[in-house]
């Protein structure tokens, strides 16, 4: 089965400009030095497309509330991700803040909503729909698996390195999804997002959502 048959491709462009508007906004609000909205929108808190992975579990209050000095730390990571050319180095980043709360899901996406031309989103959805590919779109298989990477304490050690390990392959796996959905999506009169991490972040959402919510 190919996974991408099914998909309402008008959405996903949909979904997709948002999510670029926001990643506009936060450049914005980066140089011009808003600490506080930018951290904010970055943490999925004032916007839910800022960063689907906080909101969703309610991640964003929790990193603020958790941390020492948390705004002015999340602002110098996502820094450091705006920085990058290789989204390769993101999780050492997230395991070099030492920030609760902020591990590869949240981080991912945060390196991806400030730099989507080097960085992708290692998070649920994104796992979900490799493996969903991986199964030949068989879903049960799909969830089995994602189970198996969800079942145990996201703030051990182990749980890091599963994670880290994901990382990598799903830059291929993204890249690839969005190039294989450029003619499923032209067919349906829809031209493809030109940001390829952030329009195949809105493929994946779009089918992590519509099995799952």
């Amino acid at each position: 089965m190919n996974i991408l048959d099914r998909v309402t491709w008008n959405e996903v462009i949909e979904h997709y400009s948002d999510r670029l508007e926001i990643h506009h906004n936060l450049e914005r609000l980066f140089v011009s030095g808003s600490v506080d909205r930018f951290v904010r929108l970055a943490l999925g808190i004032s916007d839910k497309n800022g960063n689907y992975s906080a909101h969703e579990h309610g991640l964003g209050p929790r990193v603020l509330s958790s941390n020492p000095k948390a705004i002015e730390r999340v602002f110098r990571i996502i820094g450091q991700f705006r920085a990058l050319s290789d989204g390769k180095m993101v999780p050492d980043l997230v395991q070099g803040a030492q920030l609760s709360y902020f591990k590869i899901g949240v981080g991912s996406e945060a390196s991806c909503m400030i730099n989507p031309r080097h960085c992708w989103v290692t998070n649920t959805r994104s796992l979900w729909t490799f493996l969903l590919d991986k199964h030949d779109g068989n879903f049960s298989k799909a969830n089995e698996e994602l189970k198996l990477y969800r079942d145990n304490d996201d703030r051990s050690e182990m749980h890091y390195k599963i994670w880290k390990t994901l990382h990598l392959p799903l830059k291929n796996f993204l890249s690839n999804l969005c190039d294989r959905s450029e003619d499923a999506a032209k067919q349906n009169g829809v031209s493809r997002g030109e940001i390829r991490y952030l329009w195949a972040d809105c493929v994946a959402n779009w089918l992590y959502a519509a099995h799952h919510e």
